[in-house]
């Protein structure tokens, strides 16, 4: 009975392991507001990321840019080049990019939009990005949203208002 206590623990370990370097894999703020368990909650219960104004986690909160559209859908769709992503579809008169990310570790492919809109502040960039497989994506699309915000504004040489 004693190889079974060594044996459960083993696993737990191995699980927390996983989980754990998952995460840092994919890049998310574990720790940022409004705290790990929240975050921990919803990496492991949902399966699509995406921005909208007041987001709980800043990093999904809606951004705003000073600039012509078309040079910034330039830029957004040079950024999403630069991930190596697939870009599956493109409407340029609406400055949307349809886009397919695969997850480094295991493969998974998940489907990414992102759309510049004009607002009273600018232009906004909104991005979705929902995994095609699975309950809980560990964080993997909240990774994808950070790093095209990342890649966007690195190539379009601009910060968010």
């Amino acid at each position: 009975m004693r190889w079974l206590g060594k044996l459960v623990t083993t696993l737990l370990i191995l699980a927390f392991l996983l989980i754990g370097g998952t995460l840092v894999w994919n890049g998310v703020p574990i720790f940022a507001n409004p705290g790990p368990f929240s975050r921990l909650h919803s990496y492991l219960t949902a399966n699509v990321a995406e921005t909208k104004p007041g987001h709980s986690f800043p990093e999904l909160t809606v951004r705003c840019y000073q600039g012509v559209p078309e040079t910034l859908y330039r830029s957004l769709s040079a950024a999403m080049r630069d991930l190596d992503w697939q870009v599956v579809s493109s409407r340029p008169g609406a400055y949307g990019i349809d886009a397919v990310a695969t997850t480094p570790l295991m493969r998974f492919k998940d489907d990414v939009t992102a759309e510049l809109r004009s607002t009273d502040c600018g232009i906004e960039l909104w991005i979705r990005s929902s995994s095609r497989v699975g309950r809980a994506d560990l964080g993997a699309n909240v990774g994808h949203v950070m790093k095209l915000v990342r890649a966007f504004e690195s190539r379009a040489g601009i910060q968010a208002r």
